[in-house]
């Protein structure tokens, strides 16, 4: 790579730390001219400092041969960006644009000779500092695995990290470390350190209740108050819709947030399984969607236990881990465990690691720490059926069935799913700063498993690159022309060419919708000079959605929506099934006038044994939550509902009031977490 002579738009700042994918980097201080798209050349081992105005952009260069492979990073200190990278020819190539803060990773290998520029724009309206790195500028390898040692370049020494391991009809083919394990003790990560696996843990938790199925104990079928009859809901739900995620049965995280949890606060099982039990309604009508519930899986890990008089862990290890020979496993039932070779968790602020403590004990919906080795063991079990039988792992990668019929993309504990062509087990995992992806390909006989110790990995796209490297002669390309195809095959009707979607057409799309029967979860449907996005209730940033069809559009991730019922040149209703058959609805009233000392009280819940406040500061109504230092702003909506805050766990409160228009009670949802009910007490 030939470097050139490069001028900048801000002045540069020193900066002593900077955090990215791993690398831990001193920066000098420099001062340059001034233009509003300013061109730098880009080195490997010299990053550049960034600084972003509204509407602004900075351009990078690299002079690359064909066959170059090109590994970098934004560090998005603190301001969201996307980088478009654009060819010698000056066309687009690729936009690169994940996570709203930590490293805005970007990765290719080039085709063609000259110069490529990458473009670091800021996102919406937003400015601060970011760093532009460059880890590696290199001939791409020529192994599998040397690729994707190029491609983890840059977990090193002195940042957490991630460890990988690949196998193939029972046999380890790669398995490798990359980054630290504990960066106190500049610990790093092999293939022996343990890692929390977070949600991956459900798929032990689904294959424990469908082995006791197998052998008769209980039956999927079974409505779960046979087993826990304090869990007073008022209907059935099936062991099935649980596993399934189809049950209602609320989050176990929405349901700790609206009791007071704060970041951090340890989760015990006992006290959770406590609060589930309590629950006097479920958030929807089982078996008429799907919505991932964390819920679902500590109870269910409660029934394995009450059913075979043995602790969870006891059974697990019994039954499962010790057959398959996972020695390296522990199911955490005890936070005060020593765990030799445990990594620690980090997240970043503002660019520096800080540790994030998991004092958890959620055995059901997270199990608890592994090794990439043990995993792999569990995945090779999809294919030997080695425990359990053929008939239970057959039960566990069907997918559920909707009381109309639809079908999700979720089994029992895993997702079932297609990946460039090849059908696949998947399942990931969050907590603290963990991080966890598995995936397993039955007609190869292979899986990848990653486990990462830092907020800022993102696992699934690592398992889908391992994937490529490993095993790209399996693959077919998969682009949104081929999805459509799929789709209209059977018809023959020709696919849809996004290119032809009249822009000035996605007007009468735009604006905000919120869900039938969920107050507070939206969908605001929105366009940049990037394209068409849509941004959900309690994300950060936007799916970039593309065009199937005139009136339906697609995420990367597989989400597809429908605009329909156009009523003055505007759509009405959004429905997108895999969120549900509720359809979302265009927000169109305007807020009633109010008086807050209306719903000024104090409410109490039996659901969450649980006090909130209700008070007003100059005007505005605000929700006091137990042991949360800020009130939480509720702004009016229509028909006298009221909308939370996002990051917070009220997303939206709906009140019951009387003939004089006092509050009387309100119902709330949360995150996966509806219609949690309170009632005044004065």
């Amino acid at each position: 790579m030939k470097c050139k002579g490069f001028k900048k738009n801000q002045a540069k700042r020193a900066r002593s730390l900077v955090m990215g994918l791993g690398l831990a980097t001193s920066l000098a201080s420099l001062t340059l001219a001034a233009p509003l798209y300013a061109q730098s050349a880009l080195a490997v081992g010299a990053p550049i400092e960034g600084n972003l105005e509204k509407g602004a952009a900075d351009t990078y260069t690299l002079d690359l041969d064909p066959g170059d492979f090109v590994l970098g990073a934004a560090d998005q200190i603190t301001v969201d960006v996307s980088i478009t990278l654009t060819g010698p020819d000056g066309e687009k190539i690729q936009t690169f644009d994940r996570p709203a803060r930590g490293p805005e990773t970007y990765r290719f290998t080039a085709t063609s000779a000259g110069e490529h520029t990458l473009t670091v724009r800021p996102y919406g309206n937003e400015t601060g500092d970011y760093v532009m790195r460059l880890v590696r500028s290199e001939p791409t390898a020529a192994t599998p695995a040397g690729q994707l040692d190029q491609a983890l370049a840059d977990y090193g020494t002195g940042s957490p990290g991630l460890a990988v391991a690949v196998v193939r009809d029972g046999q380890v083919v790669h398995a490798k470390g990359y980054g630290t394990a504990n960066l106190e003790h500049g610990i790093p990560i092999s293939t022996d350190t343990r890692f929390n696996m977070a949600s991956v843990g459900k798929q032990f938790t689904a294959m424990a209740v469908v082995m006791l199925a197998d052998q008769g104990k209980l039956s999927l079928d079974d409505d779960v108050r046979l087993y826990l009859p304090e869990l007073d809901v008022g209907q059935a739900v099936t062991l099935r819709q649980m596993l399934s995620h189809t049950s209602g049965i609320r989050d176990t995280f929405g349901l700790a947030g609206l009791a007071g949890r704060q970041r951090g606060d340890p989760m015990r099982f006992k006290t959770v399984r406590d609060l589930l039990l309590r629950q006097k309604a479920l958030s929807f009508e089982p078996g008429s969607k799907f919505e991932y519930s964390n819920g679902n899986y500590d109870l269910a890990a409660e029934v394995v236990s009450r059913v075979t008089d043995q602790s969870f862990r006891q059974w697990v290890e019994e039954n499962i881990l010790l057959p398959l020979g996972m020695t390296n496993t522990v199911v955490i039932d005890n936070f005060r465990e020593v765990i030799p070779n445990r990594a620690s968790s980090y997240e970043s602020e503002n660019g520096v690691w800080q540790e994030e403590v998991l004092a958890d004990t959620l055995y059901g919906s997270g199990l608890g720490y592994t090794t990439v080795g043990d995993l792999a063991l569990w995945l090779d079990n999809y294919r030997t059926a080695k425990v359990g039988g053929r008939n239970v792992i057959d039960q566990m990668t069907k997918v559920a069935r909707l009381n109309d019929g639809e079908t999700t993309d979720y089994g029992l504990g895993l997702y079932v799913e297609t990946f460039k062509g090849l059908d696949r087990f998947e399942h990931s995992g969050s907590v603290a700063g963990y991080r966890s992806d598995v995936v397993f390909y039955p007609t190869l006989g292979a899986g990848v498993v990653v486990l990462a110790n830092a907020g800022t990995i993102d696992p699934i796209n690592i398992t889908d690159t391992t994937t490529e490297m490993f095993f790209g002669d399996q693959l077919k390309p998969e682009t949104l022309s081929d999805s459509v195809e799929e789709k209209t095959e059977e018809t023959e009707e020709t696919p849809y060419n996004p290119d032809t979607f009249d822009a000035a057409r996605f007007d009468m799309f735009e604006g905000r919708y919120e869900q039938e029967g969920f107050l507070g979860y939206m969908m605001t449907v929105t366009r940049d000079d990037e394209g068409y996005q849509i941004l959900m209730t309690s994300e950060t940033k936007p799916w970039k959605i593309t065009p199937v069809a005139d009136d339906s559009f697609r995420t990367r991730g597989g989400l597809e929506i429908t605009f329909s019922q156009v009523k003055g040149g505007k759509a009405q209703s959004i429905s997108a099934p895999r969120m549900g058959p509720q359809p979302f609805y265009r927000i169109t009233s305007e807020p009633e006038p109010l008086n807050p000392q209306d719903y000024v009280g104090r409410y109490y819940s039996e659901e969450l044994d649980s006090l909130f406040t209700v008070g007003e500061e100059d005007g505005v109504v605000l929700a006091i939550i137990p042991g949360r230092k800020e009130p939480i702003k509720l702004r009016p909506s229509a028909d006298g509902r009221f909308l939370g805050d996002f990051r917070s766990p009220v997303w939206g409160v709906a009140f019951d009031r009387d003939s004089t228009g006092r509050a009387t009670g309100f119902s709330v949802n949360s995150v996966r977490t509806q219609g949690v009910r309170f009632d005044r007490i004065e």
